[in-house]
């Protein structure tokens, strides 16, 4: 138990449940998950000088917060719909897949084996609970499938990503395998991720391993760009998928983060100064004259160190999520590096993939 800046061991939160979203869970009879979120026992003054039972680093609060004013000030909503990528290991220690699928071959659903029998009961179950399930398929690396769900509004899809994930971990528990949704085991294949496609609706809103690259750019159904336009000619259709968010983020506050940023846009008029990144070339394939021509001239923070300095600084994202909720964030990212990372690189990989 490691205590964060932050938190200390005065006064109490409560967490109030949400009996709207109460979902069985066919994996375990009997048993049903319900989502909440957490309020002060008694009422604290805030930050405005009101008496509040509102608790600002809740997640779940945060992304309603922010969903709510969205409609409410701009007549915006969204919808998200999430591809949530996972692996599946007979072996947590040494790491191993439980088959050595590649690329979406046949082989990786054949029927008769353990992997197919929890790929099949994990749809069924998420259908069972009331999860729209798009497809599921098997992917690009050794052991690795995706399941596709949504699309619903960004707290129901926050939800539903959680019941998604307990559901594939219990079920491939209770056959003897481990899922992980670690984004890289190996520098050799293709990471996890959650991609987030997010769709926007009213208001005047303008409609290597291709997991988007490491520069900030965008581009029409280009998989390594950090946000990718889809179905680009259809108004009906047309999202964007987001592939910088991964099966370690808490995703309340990714989604708070990543609504919160695009309303901020909104508000002050900003425009799109980045250029369609179209054409053969990624980003890193192209000269600093030819980025720079795109507009391209930022580059994603390549450590944990110089994410959470690009956080610290970012006064638009402060004053979306709240100085305490990106202070709070910043203090629990570091102790989690301090605690995961130690030890030789297969301790770390084993803590990795047994947490996540």
């Amino acid at each position: 138990m490691t205590v964060i800046p932050g938190f200390n061991a005065v006064g109490e939160y409560l967490y109030v449940v949400d009996t709207s979203t109460l979902r069985i869970c066919p994996y375990a009879p009997g048993h049903a998950v319900v989502f909440g979120h957490f309020q002060e026992k008694t009422p604290v003054l805030g930050a405005n000088g009101i008496y509040t039972l509102s608790v600002p680093i809740c997640p779940r609060t945060i992304l309603g917060r922010i969903v709510k004013e969205a409609k409410e000030n701009h007549g915006v909503e969204f919808l998200v719909g999430v591809e949530t990528e996972f692996i599946l290991l007979e072996s947590v220690n040494p790491i191993v897949p439980a088959n050595p699928h590649v690329w979406c071959d046949s082989m990786a659903t054949a029927t008769g084996t353990v992997v197919t029998k929890v790929i099949e009961e994990i749809a069924e179950a998420l259908l069972d609970a009331g999860i729209d399930l798009h497809m599921y398929h098997s992917e690009a690396t050794a052991g690795q499938y995706e399941i596709i769900t949504g699309p619903l509004p960004p707290l129901e899809a926050a939800d539903a990503l959680v019941h998604t994930r307990e559901t594939i971990y219990n079920i491939a528990n209770k056959h003897g395998l481990r899922a992980t949704l670690a984004p890289r085991l190996d520098s050799h294949s293709c990471g996890s991720s959650s991609h987030a496609h997010i769709s926007i609706h009213g208001g005047s809103m303008a409609d290597g391993i291709w997991a988007g690259g490491t520069y900030v750019a965008w581009g029409v159904d280009n998989r390594e760009v950090p946000v990718r336009l889809c179905n680009a000619t259809s108004p009906s259709s047309r999202n964007f998928e987001v592939k910088t968010v991964d099966g370690t983020a808490n995703p309340y506050v990714a989604l708070a983060g990543l609504l919160g940023a695009g309303m901020t846009g909104v508000q002050k008029g900003c425009e799109v100064q980045l250029k369609n990144c179209i054409g053969a070339k990624t980003a890193a394939q192209m000269s600093d004259e030819e980025r720079s021509d795109m507009g391209i001239t930022t580059r994603i923070p390549l450590s944990l160190d110089e994410a959470r300095a690009s956080l610290n600084e970012d006064l638009e994202m402060r004053g979306t999520l709240g100085d305490v909720v990106v202070d709070t964030f910043l203090s629990l990212n570091e102790i989690m590096e301090q605690e995961m990372g130690a030890g030789s690189e297969e301790e770390v990989l084993t803590r990795l993939v047994s947490t996540y």
